[in-house]
């Protein structure tokens, strides 16, 4: 099934992209992917969606990686994500971070 996007959509959550066929981006020259900004964890380059606060002093960063899982399904991306410590996370130069979103979690 394909999505309904106008020839000029901006896909502004990494999340749209989940599932979907790669075929719905071919030809479409005017669509733009607004990722989250990047940072390591681990040795991997990630998409960082959003900064948690869970305590006064506890931060987590929830993280997203896009992966071809032919399990899944061939030819459609799959978006996985985590939520580590943030203090695991390295910020990486030329990254903006000032859109992503700083959550409290609920007591």
């Amino acid at each position: 099934m394909r999505p309904s996007w106008p020839a000029q959509a901006l896909i502004d959550d990494i999340g749209m992209i989940d599932g979907q066929n790669y075929g719905v981006f071919r030809g479409a020259c005017c669509r733009t992917l607004t990722a989250p900004p990047l940072v390591t964890h681990e040795g991997a380059s990630l998409f960082l969606s959003a900064w948690w606060q869970s305590g006064p002093r506890m931060w987590w960063a929830d993280l997203l990686r896009i992966v071809d899982d032919l399990a899944f399904s061939p030819r459609r991306p799959r978006v996985v994500g985590r939520r580590v410590p943030a203090a695991e996370v390295q910020r990486l130069d030329g990254q903006d971070y000032r859109a992503v979103p700083r959550l409290r979690a609920s007591a």
